[in-house]
């Protein structure tokens, strides 16, 4: 198996060669008319689109209110899942879910990197 550092490193040039390809793209649709052009229409037509959302969202009133509420209390329980799987893997304990059609659940784990300050 490779060296943890070494992995790092070539992703490293791999994220700055993608940055300076990116960097170039858009430099170039900046300097092309067309581009402009329709980049100009397709935000008047997404101003138009928020506009008939929010339209829509006032009508709906407190079920829209609702919605979001759902939606909140959704993510601080999927956070609280993760907290508590966490905690009981870190015990040794065995970690298995099923819903209301018995179907099984079992955790997934990510490692991501963060830069440290």
């Amino acid at each position: 198996m490779r060296d943890l550092q070494e992995v790092f490193n070539k992703r490293q040039r791999i994220i700055d060669d993608i940055r300076r390809i990116r960097k170039d793209y858009r430099d170039m649709l900046a300097n092309d008319g067309d581009y402009a052009r329709i980049k100009d229409a397709y935000d008047a037509a997404r101003r138009e689109k928020k506009n008939t959302e929010l339209a829509i969202q006032a009508s709906m009133g407190g079920a829209y209110e609702k919605l979001q509420e759902l939606s909140d209390q959704r993510r601080a329980l999927e956070e609280m899942l993760s907290d508590i799987a966490m905690t009981q893997l870190m015990r040794g304990e065995t970690i298995e879910l099923t819903d209301d059609d018995h179907n099984r659940y079992e955790p997934q784990y990510k490692i991501t990197f963060k830069k440290s300050a």
